[in-house]
C-alpha cells in the first residue's frame, strides 16, 4: 500500500485563526482569476 505524497507546507501564515486555502482551477476553464472561477462555480 502506497501512501499519498504529503502536501507541502503553506507559504502563507495563519491569520486570525484561519488557515490559508489552496484552490486548484480546472485546466479547461477560461477564468482569468480565482475569483471569476469561484463566482461562476458558486453562483446561486
Amino acid at each position: 500500500m502506497r501512501r499519498r505524497p504529503r502536501t507541502p507546507p503553506s507559504p502563507l501564515p495563519q491569520r486570525s485563526g484561519v488557515d490559508p486555502v489552496r484552490v486548484r482551477l480546472p485546466f479547461d476553464g477560461e477564468w482569468a482569476t480565482v475569483r471569476e472561477h469561484l463566482v461562476a462555480r458558486l453562483a446561486a
